[in-house]
């Protein structure tokens, strides 16, 4: 079971945002989650590997850093809708982190 709470709140400290800051949360479940896919998928793995913890969070970190600097597709201000251009996929993943994943990837068969 993957303790997603955990990974939120560390992903706040690294993020600076304090713990009673709510407002990202929703977001941040979101890009968890997909990290946490898109690790899975590229390892062919059922089970998310607990070791791979840190690359989740850090894919995150910086998808955060990239979804707040000039990745912006529209903005909508009568409701405050902001759009992106892209969402996380292993395209995200710099090389140390697919060199981590490689780690636990299964092979593919038939």
């Amino acid at each position: 079971m993957i303790d997603t709470e955990g990974m939120l709140a560390k992903v706040k400290v690294r993020l600076g945002i304090r713990p009673e800051m709510t407002e990202h949360d929703e977001v941040l479940r979101l890009m968890l989650e997909d990290a946490v896919v898109m690790i899975k998928i590229f390892c062919n793995r059922d089970v998310f590997p607990m070791q791979l913890e840190y690359v989740a969070r850090q894919i995150v970190v910086n998808a955060f850093y990239k979804e707040n600097g000039d990745n912006v597709a529209s903005i909508k201000r009568g409701d405050t809708q902001i759009t992106y251009n892209e969402t996380i996929s292993k395209d995200d993943m710099t090389q140390e982190h697919k060199d981590l994943c490689c780690k636990y990837r299964r092979l593919r068969t038939g």
